[in-house]
């Protein structure tokens, strides 16, 4: 019974991390149409997180823009998360971005709040679909086993 539990536990991850992976991709395609406004970088840093007994480093900005009067302030780079296992590549990409320095920001034109530095790349986000279909085939795998193993 526990097996069916962490089968389904992994599928529903699977399914989540699928879904999120195919909203990402279709909102990196649509983010190379959005308009763009001037903004100011707030602050950029470099902070670290572990992963797996491993570093990973990620490169973490906030600016703030204007559209039609309002102010907003945004936190993505990129539609999909940037992060490295080398402290020196999330380093230069701070490096690009100091406090201070004024920007093009990217905006959704029906969601100004939603906004990035750079244009969407849809490389990064069928990588991430790819990622999320291999953990949601050795889901299956998992539960095919389990479906195996109770029959026997």
């Amino acid at each position: 019974m526990i097996l069916w539990v962490i089968t389904i536990g992994f599928i529903s991850v699977g399914v989540f991390l699928f879904v999120t992976a195919l909203r990402e991709y279709s909102e990196s395609k649509q983010s190379r149409s959005w308009p763009c406004v001037k903004g100011t970088i707030l602050s950029s840093q470099v902070i670290s997180n572990e992963y797996k007994s491993e570093s990973i480093y990620i490169p973490e900005f906030s600016y703030r823009y204007t559209v039609r009067q309002k102010t907003y302030t945004g936190e993505r780079l990129k539609i999909v998360e940037v992060h490295d296992r080398y402290k020196e590549v999330a380093e230069k990409l701070v490096a690009k971005f100091p406090a201070g320095k004024e920007v093009r920001v990217f905006y959704n034109p029906q969601q100004p709040e939603r906004s990035v530095l750079a244009l969407g790349n849809e490389a990064d986000a069928a990588l991430e679909i790819l990622n999320t279909f291999f953990y949601l085939t050795m889901s299956a795998i998992l539960m095919i086993l389990v479906i195996i193993q109770t029959q026997y």
